[in-house]
């Protein structure tokens, strides 16, 4: 008992001692908020917390999705999958705490940038799955946005049209318009992709514009959708209208996209030679896009020239075709998604049957352990009670027999006797503290002790036994002296037998100061009356 006691102490010591202190906690807030307002900061004071901190797993987990938070917002790789893997593995069945959310939104993130989307896929819809279950609508927005952004990557357009509703859906209900215009222009880059052109132009009206007054590069990104979107519609002259729009206001923002797009609306207008000028810009940012080159060619009746360059294009779209109309990867990555989901599922019950399972069991041991010291204490209680009536009836015994030696003495001598032996009288007072104390189960064990070891000392026989036959000698002439002298072959145990008796203990308290059975002490009594005789 005292070494699980000790082993009990010596763990709370080491749990306390690898347990993050408030101060560490705090600072970790700090931090967490700062991995959003100013990543860089927050990346610096990562590198302060202390290692004996760290050594507790949930604390190491924030502190890696804080880190991976800071990441994100750099738009930076975080290189260290085992941690966050190890964190993902802390969250991974506790499917309503929003920091399993984050986890698996930064992992998805991380795998995302590292361009392995079926697995930024999966973690996307384990951080949909917390975020339903939390009702966070904000958080389902932001998932639902950034599996637009991996299956627009994958090239399936259908399935990043799908998502990309959900998360305009999403923060039109929760009314949050700092995501919600934002999410109008995903949906209508989603529906131009989808070649939905119509809805497209109708989510990028002029209104939107104004709403981005001090963000430039959205308004850049707004005007030229409407124009590609004008542009596949063969609206030429609405296309042209905001690329002119675009080319006057945001020529900072131009890049080969933007310059192959005006060139082959210029050419679908008739207009080569402007197209030729924006082919000049287009190789002078991109020597490889030929796409206008190849239009020019062809215009010029360099035919060769045209197929040559046509051939290496169709061998990109192609590519580009044969990515798109491939399997369904939304159908596939959502199957193995509820797959997870239902072995989270089970293994949360599993982890609920074991959990019972484990507490019956620890109280079924608990109930027989208590069983077995409740019969072990009313054993010993029985055995305590058995001695002390024996020891109780010695010390009655001792009493008489001290009362018919003080009376005779005092009819000889006319004076009063010496009390009993100190052994004597020292159980005679713990005899009667023992029944003092009854409701002081403690006191008794330890008056208990303290009895036993009196007998045992009698038992033994030594200075005690002397001391008991210095009394009878004293108190009847000489009497035991006298009787071993005529019966010389006496033993030890004989001769102590001999004292018992004369003092008139009975039977039981006689087996109990020799030690011996009581059946023994019947026939030694026998043997002992037939040498007197």
């Amino acid at each position: 008992m005292k070494k699980l006691a000790f082993a009990f102490i010596v763990f709370a010591v080491l749990a306390s001692a690898c347990s993050p202190s408030k101060k560490d906690i705090a600072l970790l807030g700090q931090i967490e908020t700062l991995a959003v307002e100013n990543p860089d900061s927050a990346l610096v004071l990562l590198d302060s917390l202390p290692y004996s901190a760290l050594q507790n797993r949930e604390f190491r987990s924030r502190v890696t999705i804080a880190e991976a938070e800071a990441m994100y917002q750099n738009s930076e790789i975080m290189g260290k999958d085992s941690l966050l893997a190890d964190a993902l593995d802390f969250y991974r069945l506790r499917e309503k705490d929003p920091r399993r959310y984050r986890a698996y939104f930064l992992s998805g993130y991380q795998h995302y940038l590292k361009k392995e989307y079926g697995e930024a896929i999966i973690d996307y819809l384990n951080a949909e799955h917390t975020a339903a279950l939390t009702t966070d609508t904000v958080a389902l927005g932001l998932v639902y946005r950034a599996m637009g952004d991996t299956f627009e990557k994958m090239e399936d357009y259908t399935s990043a049209l799908d998502f990309f509703k959900k998360s305009y859906d999403m923060f039109k209900a929760g009314k949050i318009e700092r995501y919600f215009n934002f999410s109008k222009i995903n949906l209508a880059n989603a529906y131009y992709n989808a070649f939905y052109n119509d809805e497209c132009i109708n989510l990028l009206t002029d209104s939107l514009l104004l709403q981005y007054n001090d963000f430039k590069r959205v308004q850049a990104d707004i005007l030229f959708l409407k124009g590609q979107a004008f542009g596949a519609k063969q609206d030429l002259d609405s296309a042209i209208h905001y690329y002119n729009i675009l080319k006057q206001n945001y020529s900072e923002f131009l890049t080969s996209k933007h310059w192959r797009n005006f060139g082959i609306i210029s050419y679908n207008l008739g207009k080569v030679s402007e197209a030729s000028i924006y082919n000049d810009s287009l190789l002078n940012i991109d020597p490889s896009d030929n796409w206008l080159e190849h239009l020019i060619a062809y215009n010029n009746g360099n035919y060769k020239q045209s197929y040559e360059i046509l051939k290496e294009e169709f061998a990109e779209s192609n590519e580009y075709f044969r990515n798109i109309t491939k399997n369904d990867m939304r159908n596939i990555l959502l199957s193995y998604y509820l797959l997870q989901t239902n072995t989270i599922s089970i293994e949360n019950k599993n982890l609920k049957y074991k959990t019972i399972a484990t507490i019956t069991f620890i109280s079924f041991i608990l109930i027989i352990v208590i069983i077995m010291f409740m019969t072990y204490r009313f054993k010993q209680s029985k055995i305590m009670n058995t001695n002390m009536g024996i020891i109780n009836d010695l010390t009655e015994c001792l009493k008489k027999k001290n009362e018919e030696l003080k009376h005779s003495e005092s009819k000889k001598h006319n004076k009063v006797i010496l009390s009993l032996p100190s052994t004597f009288n020292a159980l005679d007072v713990l005899c009667f503290n023992y029944y003092t104390h009854d409701n002081s189960p403690s006191f008794q064990k330890r008056i208990y002790k303290e009895t036993m070891e009196i007998i045992r000392k009698l038992q033994t026989g030594g200075s005690e036994i002397n001391e008991l036959t210095s009394f009878i000698d004293d108190k009847t002439d000489g009497l035991y002296t006298r009787f071993c002298n005529e019966n010389p072959n006496m033993n030890e145990l004989e001769k102590r037998l001999f004292i018992f008796i004369v003092l008139g203990f009975s039977s039981t308290t006689i087996s109990v100061l020799m030690g011996i059975n009581i059946n023994q002490v019947y026939a030694k009594k026998t043997y002992l009356k037939t040498m007197i005789r």
